[in-house]
C-alpha cells in the first residue's frame, strides 16, 4: 500500500536551515547555541528533526525560546520517538530481564554515544555478562546499536535520541 522512499541524511547545515526556516515561519527565535543542540540531536535524520521541532515548538511559552524549553522539547521528542519507533522494535523484542538490565547499564548517560564491550562487561553482573554477546548481536540486528569502527570492541548508538531515550528508560527503572 505504501512505497518506501529512501531519504538521505541531512548535513548539519541542512538540519540547521530546516530549524531556522521552520521557527522563522512562526516568528520564533532561539539562541544559536541551542539551535546547535537541536542539530546535534537530529543526527541528520529528517524524521527526528520534525519530531524535535514539533516538541520544542509545543513546549515553548513565548516567541523567544529559552534553553530550558529546548531541553524539555528534546526530552519530549525522545519519549515520542521512543514510543513510536524504539519500543515496538526493541522493548517488545527483548523480553529477557537480563537483556533489559544490560540496556539500562549501557545507557548510563544521555551524552554517551559510544562504549566499548569490555568497559560495559565490567559493570555487569555475572549472569548478564554471560549473555552480553548475544545481547549486542540482537541490538545490532534491531538497529539500536552499530559497530564503532573507531574503537576496538566499540559500539555506538545510531543517533543521540536513541541514547537519550535509553538513558531516560534507565532512569525511570532505577527510580521505580
Amino acid at each position: 500500500m505504501f512505497d518506501l522512499i529512501d531519504i538521505s541524511p541531512w548535513s548539519d547545515d541542512e538540519a540547521r536551515q530546516f530549524y531556522l526556516e521552520s521557527f522563522a515561519a512562526g516568528n520564533v527565535t532561539m539562541p544559536a547555541d541551542w539551535l546547535d543542540e537541536l542539530v546535534r540531536f537530529t543526527g541528520g535524520l529528517p524524521v527526528l528533526a520534525h519530531e524535535i521541532g514539533d516538541a520544542v515548538w509545543s513546549t515553548a511559552r513565548a516567541p523567544a525560546i529559552a534553553g530550558n524549553e529546548v531541553r524539555a522539547g528534546i526530552i519530549r521528542a525522545a519519549e515520542i520517538v521512543g514510543r513510536k519507533l524504539l519500543e515496538p522494535q526493541i522493548f517488545q523484542a527483548i523480553q529477557s530481564d537480563r537483556y533489559r538490565a544490560i540496556l539500562r547499564k549501557m545507557a548510563d548517560s544521555p551524552q554517551r554515544l559510544r562504549f566499548q564491550r569490555g568497559e560495559l562487561a565490567a559493570r555487569l553482573a555475572e549472569d548478564e555478562r554471560r549473555v552480553l554477546d548475544n545481547f549486542l548481536r540482537r541490538m545490532r540486528t534491531l538497529g539500536a546499536l552499530e559497530v564503532d569502527t573507531e574503537a576496538r570492541g566499540g559500539y555506538r548508538f545510531p543517533n543521540r535520541l536513541h541514547a537519550l531515550y535509553f538513558w531516560m528508560q534507565s532512569q525511570l527503572k532505577s527510580r521505580a
